[in-house]
C-alpha cells in the first residue's frame, strides 16, 4: 500500500514536470516560427542599402525564371524574360512545369557596403541545385541534372559567407532539378542579412529544434514508461509512441538534425524515415484515440490500419519516385477518411458524456483542419506557409493530458481495489488463521483453492472451558458469550507468544495448535491455566460460578488442507493425534485435572524441565474409538 501511494506521488509530481516541458514547447514553437522580415524584389532586383543590422530578411518577390533549361551563369539579368514568384512551386507558375524537371532562376543584390560581412542560408529546395554568384560557383546542394539519371539527390541547410569582394552588386544564378522530390522549384525563399545576425538566428533555431526534439522524446519516454509499469493503459503507450514518431520527424526535417545525431547517415535513408514517420504518426493517433473512447476495440479498425503499414513498408524499400508521387496523395486521403472515422468516434462518446470527449474533439479537429491545409500546400494547390508544427501542439497537449487524467484515474481505481482487496483479506483472517496460509504456502487467500494442503509434525491441545450455570434466560447466554470472548481475547496473545495460533473455536473451548517445542506448548498451557485460575478469584469475590479449566496435549503428523465447495471452503486438520488430544481433554474434565499430556509429548520434554514442574504417571488409558493403549501424565508447576 505504501508503494502504491508513493507512486501516486510521483504520478502528481510527473504532471506538473509535464505541464512544464509543454509550456517550453509552446515557446519553442512560438520562438521559431516568428515571422521573418519580407525583402522582396523590384524587377528582380533586391535593394539592400537600408537594411536592419539585426534583421534577418527572406528573398521574397519575383526573380528571372527560364523553364527547362541551365542558362549560363554569365548572363545578366537582361537576359531572363520571365520573372516568377521564387516562393511557389514552378506548377503554379504562367506557363505550369511538371514537377519533374529542371529550370534556372536568377537575381541581382545591390547596395553592399564594403565593410559589412553579408551572409545567406540555403534551406532545402527541390531534390537538387547549384548557386552562381557572378558566374562562379559557389554553394551546392547535390548536382542538379536534365534527368533523374544526371541528377544527385541531396539536401542541405547551410548558413555560408556571401563572398563580395567591394562590388556594390552582384547576380544570383541558381540552377534547379527535382527528379527525386514531390516539391518542385524554390518553395521556400532563401534567408539574407548581416553573417552574424544570420548566424545567430539559424543557431537558435537549431537550439530550438534540438529542444523541441529533447522534450518530446522526454514525452515519449515518460509515456511510454508509465505503459511498461501499467501495462493496461495502452493509450499511454500509444501516445509515447506518437511522441517517439514526432521526435523522429523533427529530426529528419527541421534542419536535418539527424546528421548531427547521427554523422554520414546516407540522404537516401533519412529521405525514407521522414516519410515513415507520416504513416506512423496516422496510426498511432487513430489507435490512441480508439482505445481512449472504445471499451472494446472492433477487428475491423486495426485492418484498417493495415495501408498505412504497407505505405510504410513501401517507403523503405521501393524506389523513391514510387512513395512520393500518387501514391502519397492516395495516402493522404486515406488518412482523411479515418481521421473522419475518428470523428465519429469522438462525437458519440461525446454524446455517451464519456470524459475528455469534448477536449479531445475541438483538438482534433483543429489538428485535422491544419493538416488538410498543409496538405493542400504540399501538392500545389494553395500557396501559403505550413501549419502543421502549430497543429501537432494543438493535438498533443490535451492528448498528454488526457492520458495523465486516464491514467490517473485508473491508478486511484486501483489503488482503491488494493485497499478492498487489504480489507478482505484482512477479514477473511479472523475466519480463516493467517499461519494456514503459511503452512499451505500461499501468500494471499485468492490463492487457496478446494483440496490444497500440506503434512506437519505439531502439538494439538485441547482446551475445556466449563461453566456450571443456567442458560434458560437471554441475560445468561449473553453473559456467557462475554465470558467465552474475554478469556478468549486474554489467552489468544498467550498463544502467540509461545508459537502456536487458535485454530477451531468450540462451544466449550478452544482448539490450539503449536509448531514449536513440547516446553513452549506446555507452558503456554500452565500460562492459560493460571490466567483462568485468576478469573476464578475475582468471579468468587463476585459469588459468580468458576470456570473449570482441562487441557489435553498430544503431538504427531497432521494433515492440514481445505474442505467444502467451491463456493464454501473451510479450514480444517484431519489426524488420529487430533482425536487423541480431544479424548484427553475430556479425560482430563473428568478426573477434574488441568493439564493431561501423553508420554509422546513427555519424552520430548529436557529433564531440566521437572526441576520446576511436577509430572504425575495416571497410567495406560484405553480411549473410546482406540484399541491402543496410552501413557498419561498430569503436568503441574511445583
Amino acid at each position: 500500500m505504501k508503494e502504491f501511494k508513493q507512486q501516486g506521488l510521483t504520478l502528481v509530481k510527473t504532471k506538473n514536470i509535464v505541464f512544464f516541458l509543454f509550456l517550453c514547447t509552446i515557446s519553442f514553437y512560438t520562438i521559431s516560427c516568428t515571422k521573418v522580415e519580407q525583402l522582396y524584389t523590384s524587377n528582380g532586383v533586391y535593394d539592400i542599402s537600408h537594411i536592419d543590422k539585426d534583421t534577418v530578411y527572406s528573398l521574397s518577390g519575383l526573380w528571372g525564371y527560364e523553364e527547362k533549361e541551365f542558362m549560363s551563369a554569365l548572363l545578366p539579368l537582361e537576359a531572363y524574360i520571365c520573372f516568377e514568384p521564387i516562393a511557389s512551386s514552378w506548377t503554379s507558375y504562367k506557363q505550369p512545369q511538371s514537377v519533374q524537371g529542371y529550370a534556372s532562376y536568377a537575381v541581382k543584390i545591390k547596395g553592399f557596403e564594403p565593410e559589412k560581412v553579408y551572409g545567406i542560408h540555403f534551406t532545402r529546395t527541390s531534390s537538387a541545385f547549384t548557386v552562381f554568384l557572378d558566374g562562379q560557383i559557389f554553394y551546392a546542394s547535390g548536382t542538379p541534372g536534365q534527368n533523374q539519371d544526371e541528377e544527385i539527390f541531396d539536401w542541405n541547410s547551410k548558413t555560408v559567407i556571401l563572398p563580395v569582394n567591394n562590388e556594390n552588386e552582384v547576380t544570383l544564378v541558381i540552377h534547379v532539378s527535382n527528379f527525386h522530390d514531390r516539391n518542385p522549384g524554390l518553395e521556400t525563399p532563401f534567408l539574407f542579412g548581416l553573417y552574424t545576425t544570420l548566424q545567430t538566428k539559424k543557431t537558435l533555431d537549431r537550439l530550438i529544434t534540438s529542444g523541441i526534439f529533447a522534450i518530446l522524446l522526454s514525452m515519449a519516454t515518460f509515456f511510454v514508461s508509465l505503459f511498461l509499469f501499467y501495462r493496461k493503459e495502452t493509450t499511454a503507450g500509444l501516445f509515447g509512441l506518437l511522441c517517439y514518431t514526432f521526435a523522429l520527424r523533427t529530426l529528419c526535417y527541421n534542419d536535418f538534425l539527424l546528421r548531427d545525431f547521427v554523422p554520414g547517415i546516407p540522404l537516401n535513408i533519412m529521405f525514407r524515415l521522414g516519410y515513415l514517420t507520416f504513416p506512423f504518426c496516422a496510426v498511432f493517433t487513430f489507435l490512441f484515440i480508439l482505445n481512449l473512447f472504445i471499451e472494446k476495440i472492433p477487428r475491423i479498425f486495426y485492418i484498417l490500419t493495415v495501408p498505412l503499414l504497407i505505405y510504410g513498408i513501401i517507403t523503405m524499400t521501393a524506389p523513391l519516385s514510387v512513395f512520393v508521387g500518387r501514391l502519397l496523395l492516395l495516402t493522404q486521403l486515406y488518412i482523411l477518411v479515418l481521421a473522419g472515422i475518428a470523428c465519429v468516434v469522438v462525437a458519440y462518446a461525446l454524446i455517451k458524456r464519456k470524459p475528455f470527449a469534448l477536449p479531445f474533439l475541438i483538438s482534433f479537429l483543429l489538428f485535422v483542419s491544419a493538416a488538410i491545409f498543409d496538405a493542400l500546400i504540399s501538392n500545389g494547390i494553395i500557396n501559403a506557409p505550413f501549419i502543421s508544427h502549430f497543429a501537432i501542439l494543438m493535438l498533443l497537449v490535451p492528448m498528454a493530458f488526457i492520458v495523465i487524467r486516464h491514467f490517473s484515474t485508473a491508478f486511484r481505481k486501483q489503488e482503491q481495489m488494493v485497499t478492498v482487496i487489504e480489507k478482505t483479506n484482512s477479514a477473511f483472517q479472523r475466519f480463516f488463521p493467517n499461519q494456514f496460509l503459511q503452512f499451505l504456502n500461499k501468500k494471499n487467500v485468492t490463492d487457496v483453492f478446494l483440496g490444497d494442503n500440506t503434512h506437519k509434525k505439531m502439538f494439538v491441545a485441547f482446551i475445556h472451558l466449563g461453566i456450571k450455570t443456567e442458560l434458560t434466560s437471554s441475560e445468561a447466554r449473553e453473559e456467557l458469550l462475554i465470558l467465552y470472548n474475554t478469556v478468549v481475547q486474554a489467552a489468544n496473545p498467550l498463544v502467540q507468544k509461545y508459537g502456536g495460533f487458535i485454530d477451531k473455536y468450540l462451544t466449550d473451548g478452544l482448539m490450539v495448535l503449536f509448531y514449536g517445542t513440547a516446553e513452549k506448548t506446555l507452558d503456554c498451557i500452565i500460562e492459560i491455566t493460571q490466567l483462568i485460575k485468576k478469573f476464578n478469584v475475582h468471579r468468587q469475590a463476585q459469588s459468580l460460578p468458576e470456570i473449570h479449566i482441562a487441557s489435553g496435549i498430544h503431538y504427531g503428523t497432521l494433515m492440514m488442507g481445505t474442505i467444502g465447495e467451491q463456493e464454501r471452503m473451510d479450514t480444517t486438520v484431519i489426524s488420529d493425534v487430533v482425536n487423541i488430544s480431544s479424548r484427553m481433554h475430556s479425560y482430563a474434565s473428568e478426573k477434574n485435572v488441568n493439564i493431561i499430556i501423553s508420554e509422546t509429548v513427555r519424552e520430548q520434554l529436557p529433564e531440566t524441565y521437572w526441576r520446576t514442574h511436577t509430572c504425575f504417571y495416571y497410567g495406560k488409558v484405553q480411549f473410546i474409538g482406540k484399541q491402543k493403549l496410552i501413557n498419561v501424565y498430569e503436568v503441574n508447576l511445583l
